[in-house]
Protein backbone atom coordinates (compact mmCIF):
# COMPACT_ATOMS: atom_id res chain seq x y z
CA UNK A 1 0.00 0.00 0.00
CA UNK A 2 2.77 2.45 0.89
CA UNK A 3 4.52 1.69 -2.41
CA UNK A 4 1.37 2.60 -4.30
CA UNK A 5 0.89 5.91 -2.51
CA UNK A 6 4.49 7.11 -2.69
CA UNK A 7 5.41 6.23 -6.28
CA UNK A 8 3.78 9.32 -7.78
CA UNK A 9 5.29 12.81 -8.17
CA UNK A 10 4.63 15.33 -5.45
CA UNK A 11 4.80 14.55 -1.76
CA UNK A 12 1.81 12.73 -0.34
CA UNK A 13 -0.22 15.07 1.89
CA UNK A 14 -3.21 12.97 2.88
CA UNK A 15 -5.15 9.92 1.81
CA UNK A 16 -8.45 8.24 2.64
CA UNK A 17 -10.25 4.97 2.00
CA UNK A 18 -13.65 4.78 0.37
CA UNK A 19 -16.43 3.55 2.69
CA UNK A 20 -16.40 0.11 1.01
CA UNK A 21 -12.60 -0.13 1.32
CA UNK A 22 -12.07 -0.62 -2.41
CA UNK A 23 -10.51 2.73 -3.30
CA UNK A 24 -7.90 5.08 -1.89
CA UNK A 25 -7.81 8.74 -2.81
CA UNK A 26 -4.33 10.25 -2.36
CA UNK A 27 -3.71 14.01 -2.36
CA UNK A 28 -0.30 15.43 -3.27
CA UNK A 29 1.67 18.66 -2.95
CA UNK A 30 1.58 19.15 -6.73
CA UNK A 31 -2.19 19.74 -6.56
CA UNK A 32 -3.13 16.33 -7.92
CA UNK A 33 -5.36 13.62 -6.50
CA UNK A 34 -4.96 10.03 -7.58
CA UNK A 35 -7.70 7.46 -7.20
CA UNK A 36 -6.43 3.90 -6.70
CA UNK A 37 -8.38 0.67 -7.00
CA UNK A 38 -6.81 -1.45 -4.27
CA UNK A 39 -8.98 -4.46 -5.10
CA UNK A 40 -7.02 -4.67 -8.35
CA UNK A 41 -4.01 -6.98 -7.87
CA UNK A 42 -1.68 -4.39 -9.43
CA UNK A 43 -3.17 -1.49 -7.47
CA UNK A 44 -4.34 0.37 -10.57
CA UNK A 45 -4.51 4.15 -10.62
CA UNK A 46 -7.91 4.70 -12.21
CA UNK A 47 -7.98 8.50 -12.26
CA UNK A 48 -5.80 11.56 -11.80
CA UNK A 49 -7.60 14.78 -10.92
CA UNK A 50 -5.83 18.07 -11.54
CA UNK A 51 -8.39 20.78 -10.80
CA UNK A 52 -6.41 22.23 -7.89
CA UNK A 53 -3.62 24.65 -8.75
CA UNK A 54 -1.80 24.29 -5.42
CA UNK A 55 -1.36 21.68 -2.69
CA UNK A 56 -4.42 19.60 -1.84
CA UNK A 57 -5.00 19.69 1.93
CA UNK A 58 -8.14 17.56 2.33
CA UNK A 59 -9.70 14.66 0.49
CA UNK A 60 -12.66 12.54 1.55
CA UNK A 61 -15.38 10.28 0.28
CA UNK A 62 -19.04 10.94 0.96
CA UNK A 63 -20.55 8.44 3.43
CA UNK A 64 -22.28 6.58 0.59
CA UNK A 65 -19.06 6.46 -1.47
CA UNK A 66 -20.71 8.19 -4.43
CA UNK A 67 -18.64 11.38 -4.33
CA UNK A 68 -15.06 12.43 -3.74
CA UNK A 69 -14.51 15.87 -2.24
CA UNK A 70 -11.27 17.81 -1.98
CA UNK A 71 -10.05 21.16 -0.73
CA UNK A 72 -6.82 22.88 -1.64
CA UNK A 73 -4.53 25.75 -0.75
CA UNK A 74 -5.88 27.55 -3.81
CA UNK A 75 -9.19 28.05 -1.94
CA UNK A 76 -11.20 25.67 -4.09
CA UNK A 77 -13.44 22.80 -3.05
CA UNK A 78 -14.15 20.19 -5.72
CA UNK A 79 -16.95 17.59 -5.75
CA UNK A 80 -16.65 14.64 -8.11
CA UNK A 81 -19.21 11.95 -8.94
CA UNK A 82 -17.25 8.70 -8.79
CA UNK A 83 -19.68 6.56 -10.72
CA UNK A 84 -18.68 8.41 -13.90
CA UNK A 85 -14.97 7.97 -13.17
CA UNK A 86 -15.18 4.27 -12.32
CA UNK A 87 -17.45 3.47 -15.27
CA UNK A 88 -15.14 5.40 -17.59
CA UNK A 89 -12.11 3.48 -16.35
CA UNK A 90 -13.85 0.15 -16.86
CA UNK A 91 -14.68 1.27 -20.41
CA UNK A 92 -11.03 2.07 -21.09
CA UNK A 93 -11.16 5.81 -20.41
CA UNK A 94 -9.10 7.33 -17.60
CA UNK A 95 -10.40 10.38 -15.72
CA UNK A 96 -8.16 13.43 -15.67
CA UNK A 97 -10.33 15.89 -13.81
Amino acid sequence: LLQILTKEPGRLVTACFSPDGRYIAAAHTDGSIRLWDIDDAAGACIAVFTEHKREVKHVLFSPDGERLLSGGDDGTVVFRRLRDVVNGFRSGLQGTG
